[in-house]
């Protein structure tokens, strides 16, 4: 069982990957020569004979050395694997958040679906090693603006937690609108902007952290556990500072399986509740979001890849 769970978090680069593919693709083509060799009895034999058997012996060698020296296990593969999470599912999954409209047609096997159009303002900012990562997108709000939405991601193997995050300038504002106070304190603003969202959060806090943990206890070696995603709330925000600007985070953890960073199923039944629960967000009260002039979008781009 050790030497499976060892085979099973095997973490490969890509470059190895490609390496082997490109040197079995090459034994391929030589093998093939060699046939084409032998039916017309070329001269050469001897050598063609040596040449298979070197190579037979050389190429398992060469393959087993570039497994065992650039592949990882244990704490550098989770790293890794989170990274590939990072860089490659979220962003192609969030790409999606925006709805774009299409027209009806009538379902069959024979259907030529169409490719969706992504969205191409997805930035992040991740760095090699760490295991969090903050997120920006920009989609498409009317005619005329781009609401800009910002998370963040902390991926601790099995639990996850989730920052959406505000600009405090613009909740301050809106609630001080809305309460005639100009000067509120924390739990005040946290409690607005709960309730702004509320919709979105309420169906979350019906349920503890430690409950939403019984989902993936051990069942036993021919069960399988269930992935029950469910966020709880935190009902105060978090204060953070991007550069010199201040921002409000709404704070939400939920636990996910242990193969979390394994099965790419996992990965994308996450990325895809997280979509709509972004998506939801944005429905339910925009107000809250930055809305960037598609005439400033540009600038607001290079300003959020200098930050």
């Amino acid at each position: 069982m050790e030497l499976l769970q060892s085979i099973k978090i095997l973490s490969v680069p890509r470059w190895v990957k490609a390496f082997i593919f490109i040197l079995l693709f090459t034994v391929g083509i030589i093998n093939t020569i060699v046939f084409f060799f032998g039916i017309f009895e070329w001269n050469g034999d001897e050598l063609i004979k040596v040449s298979i058997e070197l190579l037979g012996v050389i190429l398992p060698i060469i393959i087993v050395a570039l497994l065992v020296s650039h592949s990882s296990t244990g704490v550098d593969a989770l790293r890794r694997k989170t990274e590939e999470f990072f860089l490659s599912v979220l962003p192609e999954t969030l790409s999606g958040i925006h709805e774009i409209r299409s027209k009806f047609y009538q379902a069959s096997s024979s259907v030529e679906l169409k490719e969706r159009t992504r969205n191409p303002y997805i930035f992040t900012n991740l760095q090699k090693g760490e295991c969090y990562a903050d997120v920006i997108t920009y989609l498409p709000h009317g005619n005329d603006h781009h609401l800009k939405l910002m998370i963040r991601l902390e991926i601790n193997v099995r639990k996850i937690n989730f920052n959406l995050i505000l600009d405090k300038n613009i909740i301050t504002s809106q609630y001080s609108l809305s309460h005639n106070n100009s000067s509120p304190n924390i739990d005040d603003i946290s409690d607005f902007v709960i309730n702004k969202f509320h919709h979105t959060t309420g169906g979350h806090k019906q349920k503890t952290v430690d409950e939403e943990t019984e989902d993936y206890e051990d069942e036993g070696e021919n069960k399988e556990t269930t992935s029950r995603l469910v966020y709880k709330i935190n009902d105060t925000l978090l204060e953070r500072v991007y550069g010199q600007d201040p921002y409000l985070c709404l704070v939400a953890t939920c636990y996910v399986s242990s193969e979390f960073l394994w099965d790419p199923s996992e990965q994308l039944f996450f990325s895809q509740d997280l979509l709509f629960f972004l998506r939801s967000f944005t429905q339910e009260c925009p107000a809250c979001f930055s809305l960037i002039p598609n005439a400033h979008l540009d600038d607001e781009i290079k300003k959020t890849l200098t930050m």
